[in-house]
């Protein structure tokens, strides 16, 4: 067997200075930024919030997506100690405000260690990073720390209390009609099927803490094809991405949630065509998935492969354990191929090892 040096690489844009200090204290300072959104159908408005002090931008509606950044405050800042945050939940017409104290060591610990990057033919530390702050129904808020790329982790998981803010003080210009205001923001800002699916059904006010299971999985492909690049994007928020030359790993499982995104790269025996396919799982595999998981004492792999053996552009994606397997229904997704002009000799191994700082 060839020996093989695996790399896992959290994949970052070179946009802010790569030569911050690593710091020995929390009070030292660090470049960062924050933002806010809230999940798809699910729109709010920010009306006060500040992370460690610092005011963050708010900007009308926000329903980008679980997960997902906003309009951002930046600069050089001491680590944030607290959070603090009122918003309105416009699927209750509901107010809520939290208070919470931050894990400033875990929050050091993850700047301090950076991430690992090519940039030419090094491998360059970073130690820039965003916050992101989501808010869900039922007060729930969560806080992530973000690379420049495919990397983000979740750093606090809360829950904020149900609270009023005087109308007038809300929207001191607009509309005194706060439920008509309410009404019209649900009409223009949540699909029709959805609202009326809540509306019938009940708000899953327990969903965001729910996608916060962790599973020891991994990702293969039939023997044949050699994986170089492997992305996970998860129901909970968080996205690790890795390459076959940016960060070491080694063949264990690891342990992580369960990713609504897989995105794959592959290349075959010959060594002629790298492939890439962005499977995109259907949010309502998530029970099929989770319900697999711990029927098989939390342990299982995901398993990529054709078809037909001949047609490498018709996948499919199973689950698989030792004794059973199930196929996970995806999205219509493409599969792109592209002629390599340097040959690959090192192959990724996507089983990831999280680091300390990174770690449940």
């Amino acid at each position: 067997m060839k020996s093989k040096t695996f790399i896992f690489g959290l994949v970052l844009t070179l946009l802010f200075s790569c030569n911050n200090k690593k710091s020995n204290t929390i009070y030292n300072e660090y470049e960062w930024r924050v933002s806010v959104n809230a999940p798809k159908n699910f729109p709010a408005t920010i009306y006060y919030a500040a992370l460690g002090g610092v005011d963050v931008r708010r900007d009308g509606t926000i329903n980008s997506g679980w997960g997902t950044s906003g309009s951002s405050s930046d600069g050089v800042k001491t680590l944030p100690k607290t959070l603090d945050i009122i918003w309105l939940s416009y699927i209750e017409n509901q107010f809520y405000k939290g208070n919470f104290e931050l894990d400033q060591e875990k929050i050091k610990a993850i700047f301090d260690e950076g991430f690992k990057d090519n940039y030419g033919e090094d491998i360059v530390t970073y130690h820039d990073f965003s916050f992101v702050i989501n808010v869900a129904p039922g007060g729930t808020v969560a806080l992530f720390m973000k690379g420049l790329g495919n990397f983000q982790i979740e750093v606090g998981f809360f829950k904020a209390e149900k609270t009023d803010i005087k109308w007038k003080d809300f929207v001191p210009m607009g509309m005194q009609d706060r439920n008509k205001y309410v009404q019209l923001t649900l009409e223009e800002d949540v699909d029709k099927d959805s609202l009326t699916y809540y509306k019938t059904n009940g708000i899953p006010f327990n969903r965001w803490k729910n996608y916060r299971e962790y599973f020891n999985f991994k990702t293969i492909m039939p023997v044949n094809y050699n994986i170089v690049g492997l992305g996970y994007d998860c129901f909970n928020g968080e996205r690790f991405y890795g390459e076959n030359n940016a960060y070491h790993i080694n063949e264990n499982y690891n342990k992580l949630p369960i990713p609504k995104e897989i995105t794959i790269n592959w290349i075959e025996e010959d060594n002629q065509y790298k492939y890439i396919a962005i499977l995109n799982i259907k949010e309502s595999e998530y029970s099929r998935i989770s319900t697999f998981f711990k029927n098989n004492s939390n342990k299982a792999a995901f398993y990529i492969e054709p078809y037909v053996p001949i047609n490498i552009r018709e996948i499919r994606l199973l689950l698989k354990s030792d004794t059973e397997k199930i196929e996970i229904e995806v999205l219509p997704y493409e599969v792109k191929r592209k002629l390599i002009k340097k040959k690959i000799t090192t192959y990724f191994n996507p089983l990831f090892e999280l680091s300390n700082s990174y770690t449940v």
